[in-house]
């Protein structure tokens, strides 16, 4: 993919049609921003998924993006921190208890931000053991999903297969949930990393 001096307004067209995903412009905001459709950019990429193209293209522009609906709406960074999505999590196959993963989540991904920490109107709800409910940013879900990734896979690695070791097991389990949610920097740096598919939310286009 590679784009010299084009209009922005034909590049979101060729994201659209290329990885088959809905994209728009938030027109009145980034109109605001002083940013139009016409706006010229350059873009170089080659064999690249969704994710790195949208980085590639929003950060020369300081932008961002909201997913609301299935749309991918390019926006400023001033209404990605505004606007909140809510998503359902399954937590099936998480051995743990549900109050401990709702704790991790909160205090692991933008832990300033809950409504119950004083902060904007983000929310975390524990429906039953098995669903939690979230209210956040785009940004804030797109951590969630690497979090729960890694748990997931933490877990598969500390649990024996034998029935044996059951016991050890959830005890492995829990120790590698206490690491993951008090681990903020380990976190930070594996979700920063560009080449770890759990952080981008578009690794398969």
């Amino acid at each position: 993919m590679e784009f010299t001096d084009t209009p922005l307004e034909e590049v979101v067209a060729f994201l659209r049609n290329e990885y088959n995903i809905e994209v728009q412009l938030d027109t009145p905001s980034l109109d605001d921003f002083g940013i139009g459709p016409d706006k010229s950019v350059d873009i170089q990429a080659r064999n690249t998924t969704l994710g790195a193209a949208l980085q590639l293209l929003l950060n020369q522009l300081e932008l961002g993006y909201t997913i609301t609906d299935g749309v991918l709406m390019i926006t400023t960074q001033e209404e990605v921190e505004l606007r909140l999505t809510t998503a359902v999590y399954c937590l099936d196959g998480m051995d743990i208890r549900p109050n401990a993963m709702h704790r991790a989540l909160t205090q692991t991904v933008a832990p300033s931000s809950w409504q119950d920490k004083g902060g904007s109107d983000a929310e975390a709800i524990l429906v039953n053991d098995r669903t939690i409910v979230i209210s956040q940013t785009t940004r804030a879900h797109e951590q969630i999903h690497a979090l729960l990734g890694a748990l997931r896979s933490a877990m598969k690695d500390a649990t024996s297969p034998a029935k044996e070791h059951a016991g050890r097991g959830r005890a492995a389990q829990a120790r590698a949930l206490e690491e993951t949610a008090h681990d903020q920097d380990g976190y930070n740096r594996a979700i920063g990393n560009s080449d770890a598919d759990a952080s981008d939310p578009f690794g398969g286009f």
